[in-house]
């Protein structure tokens, strides 16, 4: 009976404890992952954001533009402006060690941190034409959109960089004017994404993985926290990628949209599962024991067996109460390891949960500070005030529409303090919001407005229609070649008001990245606070762009009473 009892045992504390580790690992690197996707992205979008500064630069544009057909270098002068320009990119962000721009005449700029780099260049200006290249196909098929490749694609440096190569269109006339190819240093710009969970696991490691261009069944490693050879990636790649349940590995993972790779955790199942044979051998031993010596006796080891064994399952099933810190202190015994080892895991994820929730109040902070320091509302209003004036006397027309814009977009963001607004004044938000987006972009952009007068006259929560604009000039306008119109619609209902915001651009098809970021989520959160979860923005692809529909009731008086006695 011992035996039986003790092989039992063993069996089921195998398979619970197993299950908790896995289910632990899972938890574990769910919120890893996704701090880790949020970091390479924020990366990212610096170097894109760095890339398409370019396109502001009208000496860049017109440079680029002037062809020599004679040979596949710019004329001098041309050369050292186009240099100037790429050298402060790369001066100003140590992640980005090479640029390369080439325009529709095959004439080819380089720049670089590394001197011995510009030799390997040579070959695209005496031997090969860089137009021909694969990768230049890809960033025409794009019309704009950064394409990330996970090495190096204009010569070889040992797997150190990566490579964006982007088509450069003429944002006076949208046409084709050249490529920008920049090389990015991987330990830079992803290595401070990952954090290590756990040394104990000689199998568990972070890696970054992209699909080839050529081939969708084959997968390229971008960067990993790990040596590992070419067989164990493919290895590992095929398991993680098949709809299978794979028997040797646990993965968990997260897509990051602007490179279009994917983040993934692996470690070895047999490695993670030691601990729970150790057990099961354990309890097989001590029951042959017990068959042989005296029952007090095998009631004492019996004793100290299982005082651990329980001790982790009253853990197990206070974290199923919701009890997530484990604070009980377990033995050197091979249960009282695995405690150990349960703690720890425990404890980890919840320290990585609170990191995560410091990192989102800090953000908070950082905008209540940036809110609270960078108005002095008659300071500021004074001072734009004078550059209004100063542009009249000096007959700068657009100049002083463009102050008056901004100044007009400040004194409606700060709404002297009240949570409402009228829709009138929201909407001459957004129409100065949309002028100083035409002035940046030469008319790109345009506004429409359809919204009775009846509708101007009501209150509704501030700063929820102008962020939906903006995400539409961002999401929906911007990465077009055309031009582009945002349409912001209103109707009055006998008790509530709904709004729609439209635009006619390239579209999204995964609503879940737009609804995901920060500038929506926050409308979200500010809605289902003040007027209700049933409330929500809704999100939809139209087909020909994306339209965003929010329903909210009509403020009465006593509503508006309230919040002034809350102010």
């Amino acid at each position: 009976m011992s035996l039986l009892t003790a092989l039992i045992l063993g069996i089921v504390v195998y398979s619970v404890s197993r299950k908790t580790i896995e289910d632990q690992y899972y938890k574990a690197y769910e919120n890893s992952l996704g701090v880790a996707s949020e970091v390479i992205k924020l990366s990212l979008r610096s170097d894109v954001e760095q890339a398409r500064s370019l396109l502001t630069e009208n000496a860049f544009i017109v440079s680029l533009k002037e062809g020599n057909e004679e040979t596949r270098t710019f004329s001098a002068s041309r050369n050292k402006i186009i240099q100037e320009f790429l050298q402060d990119i790369i001066s100003s962000n140590n992640e980005i060690r090479d640029i390369l721009v080439v325009n529709a005449y095959g004439n080819i700029s380089f720049v670089s941190q590394n001197d011995d780099n510009l030799r390997k260049v040579q070959k695209y200006y005496y031997e090969e034409e860089i137009l021909s290249e694969s990768f230049i196909e890809d960033a025409s098929e794009a019309k704009g959109k950064e394409v990330f490749y996970p090495g190096n694609v204009i010569f070889d440096d040992e797997n150190e960089t990566f490579s964006l190569v982007k088509e450069i269109i003429d944002p006076v006339n949208y046409k084709h004017i050249g490529f920008l190819i920049m090389n990015i240093r991987k330990e830079n710009a992803l290595s401070g994404a990952f954090g290590r969970m756990d040394e104990a696991y000689g199998t568990d490691y972070e890696m970054i993985v992209a699909k080839d261009r050529q081939n969708e069944n084959s997968y390229e490693l971008v960067y990993a926290t790990a040596d590992i050879s070419k067989e164990q990636f493919m290895e590992v790649t095929a398991a993680y990628y098949s709809e299978a349940e794979n028997p040797d590995y646990l993965f968990e993972g997260r897509h990051n949209n602007l490179s279009d790779w994917d983040i993934i955790n692996v470690i070895s199942k047999a490695e993670l599962g030691n601990h729970s044979k150790y057990i099961a051998m354990v309890d097989i031993v001590i029951g042959a024991i017990l068959i042989a010596i005296a029952l007090p006796i095998s009631y004492m080891i019996s004793g100290y067996i299982t005082r651990p064994l329980y001790l982790l399952e009253e853990n197990i099933q206070s974290l199923g109460e919701g009890n997530y810190h484990v604070d009980t202190e377990f033995d050197d015994s091979e249960p009282g390891r695995i405690g150990q080892k349960f703690k720890d895991v425990v404890n980890n994820n919840l320290e990585l949960e609170k990191k995560l929730i410091q990192t989102e109040l800090k953000e908070r902070e950082a905008e209540l500070l940036l809110m609270q320091t960078q108005i002095n509302p008659h300071y500021l209003y004074n001072t734009l005030d004078t550059l209004y004036m100063m542009a009249i006397i000096k007959n700068e027309d657009e100049i002083a529409e463009f102050v008056q814009a901004l100044s007009e977009n400040f004194r409606l963001t700060l709404n002297k303090g009240n949570k409402l607004i009228m829709v009138e004044d929201e909407v001459r938000r957004i129409q100065a919001y949309m002028k100083i987006q035409s002035y940046r972009f030469r008319g790109k952009y345009s506004l429409e407005i359809n919204m009775g007068a009846d509708i101007l006259r009501e209150r509704i929560l501030t700063f929820i229609l102008q962020p939906l604009v903006e995400n539409a000039v961002f999401h929906g306008l911007e990465t077009q070649a055309d031009k582009g119109t945002v349409t912001v619609s209103g109707e009055l209902g006998s008790d509530d008001m709904t709004f729609i915001v439209e635009d006619d651009g390239v579209g999204i098809e995964d609503m879940t990245v737009l609804e995901s970021g920060y500038g929506v989520r926050n409308i979200r959160e500010r809605i289902k606070l003040f007027y209700g979860e049933e409330y929500m923005p809704v999100f939809e692809n139209t087909g020909h762009g994306t339209r965003v529909t929010i329903t909210v009731p009509r403020i009465t008086t006593a509503k508006m009473m309230e919040e002034n006695f809350g102010k």
